[in-house]
C-alpha cells in the first residue's frame, strides 16, 4: 500500500517539473520567436524616427530655399520696373570708399570693411551679387542714420541681408555691429564691354 505523503511527494514533484518545463518552453518562446520580433520592431521604430526627423529637416531647407528664391523673383521685378542702372562690379573699390564716408559721417568707427565673392545671378545672370561685410562700432541712431542714407540716397541696387548690433557695454557710449549687405552690380560681361567711368 502507497504511503499517502510519499504519493503527494511525488505529485508535487511532477508538478513542480511540469511546471519548470512549461516556464522554460515558454522562456525559450520568448527568446527565440517574441523577442527578436520585438527587437526588430524597435529598430524599425528607430529608423522610422529618424527618417521622419530627416524629412523634417529636408521641409524646413527646402522652405529656407523657396524664400530666398520668391526674395530673389521680387528683387528682379522691382529692378526691371524701376529701371536702376547698375554699376559693374569692377567698381567695388570706389563703392567701399564711399561706404566708409558715410559710415564716419554717422559717427561709425570700423573695423572691418569686406567684399566677398561676385557671382552671377537672376535670370541669364541679369546682374551680379557683390557681398559686403561691415563690423564696427557705432551707436544705434548712426546705424539707422548710414542705412538710411546708403539704401535711400546713394546705392537703392544694395540690400541689407542681416544687422546685429549689440548693446554698448557698461561705460561705452557705443556699441559692436556687423551689417551683411548685397550689392546688385551689373553683369561682369557688360561692366568689361562698357568700360565707362562710372563714380557715385
Amino acid at each position: 500500500m502507497n504511503n499517502p505523503s510519499t504519493l503527494a511527494g511525488r505529485v508535487l514533484t511532477v508538478d513542480a517539473c511540469g511546471l519548470l518545463a512549461i516556464m522554460g518552453i515558454a522562456a525559450a518562446g520568448y527568446f527565440f520567436g517574441a523577442a527578436p520580433v520585438i527587437n526588430a520592431r524597435a529598430e524599425i521604430d528607430a529608423r522610422t524616427h529618424a527618417l521622419e526627423d530627416q524629412a523634417r529637416s529636408a521641409a524646413g531647407q527646402e522652405s529656407l530655399i523657396v524664400g530666398e528664391q520668391r526674395k530673389l523673383v521680387d528683387l528682379e521685378r522691382q529692378l526691371s520696373v524701376i529701371q536702376i542702372e547698375l554699376f559693374p562690379p569692377t567698381d567695388i573699390n570706389k563703392r567701399l570708399k564711399r561706404i566708409t564716408e558715410l559710415c564716419v559721417a554717422e559717427g561709425l568707427s570700423i573695423q572691418q570693411l569686406d567684399p566677398g565673392q561676385a557671382k552671377p545671378a537672376g535670370e541669364l545672370g541679369k546682374f551680379t551679387i557683390v557681398p559686403i561685410r561691415i563690423v564696427g562700432t557705432g551707436s544705434f541712431n548712426g546705424i539707422c542714420g548710414f542705412l538710411h542714407t546708403m539704401l535711400e540716397n546713394e546705392y537703392p541696387d544694395v540690400e541689407v541681408r542681416t544687422l546685429n548690433a549689440a548693446a554698448p557695454a557698461d561705460g561705452q557710449a557705443d556699441g559692436a555691429f556687423v551689417i551683411e549687405l548685397r550689392w546688385y552690380a551689373a553683369p561682369a560681361a557688360d561692366a568689361v564691354s562698357a568700360g565707362a567711368e562710372t563714380v557715385k
